[in-house]
């Protein structure tokens, strides 16, 4: 099974900075060096979005990892709104930021206690920019999925004005994820949801 198209764009405001270095297996043959955590984007007021990165210090050559290199700029010089606002600064110091190819991927929890499976949707990349040019705050996917159901959302027997979409998602190694999908309320680019329900059929994949 191939992995399908995936990918993920944001520019926005750093709205907060999490990325930590950390030794893995310290003391052992297979000691090594990562970078992982998050940042946090917000594209407007209402759209915040949080990425997830993971690097090694060395690629599988044993190489320097230009990847790596980039995130510990990020840590480095980059500022993020949560510091501005604690140190003071001016909102002008507040890094705008770019990531491309970014993934959708999920994550799953098992609660031991009530013995539950949690799963939520998550956005993973590997690298991220400063953005120099002019500023386009957006956040935009390409996705190619299996649907295995489009119908208008219901909550308590009234249409919200939203279509949902359940697909599958096929990933690295075979892998496949479910997520669903939300159209917006916002008719400004035309009705999406409409669309959805007249050109897009379940069982079947597409982008």
């Amino acid at each position: 099974l191939r992995e399908a198209n995936n990918y993920v764009e944001i520019e926005g405001i750093l709205e907060e900075k999490n990325l930590e270095k950390k030794v893995l297996d310290e003391g052992t043959d297979k000691e090594r060096k990562i970078i992982s955590g998050n940042l946090v984007v917000a594209v407007d007021e209402d759209r915040k979005y949080k990425v997830e990165f993971f690097e090694n210090e060395k690629t599988a050559a044993g190489t320097e990892s230009k990847l790596y290199k980039g995130l510990e700029t990020v840590i480095n010089e980059y500022v993020s709104r949560a510091k501005a606002l604690n140190d003071n600064l001016d909102e002008s110091t507040i890094t705008k930021v770019s990531i491309k190819g970014a993934k959708i991927s999920i994550n799953d929890y098992w609660d031991e206690e009530k013995k539950v499976m949690y799963t939520t949707v998550k956005l993973r990349s590997n690298f991220v920019n400063r953005v120099t040019n002019e500023f386009k705050p957006k956040a935009i996917f390409d996705v190619e999925a299996y649907f295995e159901k489009i119908e208008k959302e219901v909550v308590d027997n009234v249409e919200t004005g939203r279509v949902k979409a359940e697909c599958i998602i096929p990933i690295y190694n075979g892998a496949v994820i479910p997520v669903t999908f939300y159209t917006t309320e916002d008719k400004t680019y035309g009705d999406i949801g409409a669309y959805l329900l007249e050109h897009y059929t379940a069982g079947k994949s597409a982008p």
